[in-house]
């Protein structure tokens, strides 16, 4: 993916999203609060009944995303009103002054809107066999931009060095080992990182040098029928399923099936690449990056993470952005 191609699509607060509310969309379901005072109104609307001041940094859930999802502007500023609760309350707040509780981007992105005020980490190559988590500053540098023509605002951090990924969260993570991919990538380990019909590929969390903690592995396989097209010689993907699975000898398998966070728009092929895996969230079970392309104007990288699974799950969708393809 090159770096002049990529840019933010979304607005700081939803940049990501879950399939509760649709197969396309997604909205991130933990919110922080990032301004330094919120109000909590008892109908979305700027003139309802003020439930609540709520601190920077409160935690939110999101409940509903209201008017279908529909932007509105709010005093000369766009955006969504969300239902959520706090605590035991439940009321609106206007979407420009939370943001979900991870955000996901690349160094040297394209930058549109400001970055929510989150703790930032970069994923590094530590050595040719490991990847290493980060604590890092980040800034913006205006530059020229051949593809748009004009200057934009680039994310750099404050290491010499390029992440693989850069990682928001609202709450610290540890840094150091976490993942044996290193150098390599899994189209390397793999011989492919494409999720396609009949693709079964392992992610774990790795093992760090004398680190004998018993692991989880999990795999994701998908599933469909591949075929020419009926009225075409085009090659046509029906039926895909993405699925993860945890085997465990002597022990029923367990499944989840992940399709909804990667359904592509009516007429495309789905294309689903794995990107990374290892742990960010410090369980000892794995998480993952994966790629998609549900629009044909675009593609959408996400972060999965094992510690928000829901119970009978495996991995849950925290964030997502969205880079331009050329």
């Amino acid at each position: 993916m090159h770096a002049l191609l990529r840019t933010l699509l979304a607005a700081t607060v939803l940049l990501v999203a879950a399939p509760a509310f649709s197969q396309m969309t997604f909205f991130p379901e933990e919110l922080v609060v990032t301004t330094s005072a919120l109000n909590l109104r008892d109908k979305p609307d700027k003139s309802g009944k003020v439930l609540e001041k709520l601190p920077k940094g409160a935690a939110l859930t999101l409940a509903e995303v209201m008017n279908g999802g529909q932007y509105v502007e709010v005093d000369s500023v766009s955006g969504l009103w969300l239902k959520v609760k706090s605590g035991t309350k439940t009321g609106y707040v206007f979407s420009p002054y939370v943001s979900g509780t991870y955000f996901l981007c690349m160094d040297r992105d394209i930058v549109n809107d400001p970055l929510p005020p989150l703790f930032w980490y970069g994923i590094y190559v530590r050595d040719s066999f490991a990847d290493e988590l980060r604590q890092v500053e980040l800034h913006r540098v205006r530059e020229y931009n051949e593809f748009f023509m004009e200057d934009v605002d680039v994310l750099y951090t404050d290491q010499t060095d390029t992440a693989k990924y850069i990682i928001g969260s609202a709450y610290p993570l540890k840094t150091g080992y976490v993942g044996n991919l290193g150098l390599f990538g899994p189209e390397l380990t793999y011989y492919t990182s494409q999720l396609a019909p009949g693709a079964m590929l392992p992610i774990h969390p790795g093992a760090d040098v004398q680190d004998t903690t018993e692991k989880s592995t999990f795999f994701l396989a998908a599933t469909g029928c591949a075929q020419f097209g009926t009225y075409d010689d085009y090659v046509r993907v029906t039926d895909f399923r993405l699925h993860a699975l945890e085997m465990v000898p002597d022990q029923p398998t367990r499944r989840q099936d992940m399709t909804g966070w990667v359904q592509a728009a009516e007429g495309l092929n789905p294309a689903v690449n794995l990107l990374w895996y290892g742990d960010l969230d410090g369980d000892n079970k794995p998480d993952a990056i994966l790629e998609d392309a549900p629009y044909e104007v675009g593609a959408r990288v996400s972060l999965y993470l094992s510690s928000k699974a829901r119970p009978g799950m495996l991995l849950h969708k925290v964030c997502e952005y969205f880079y331009v393809i050329d």
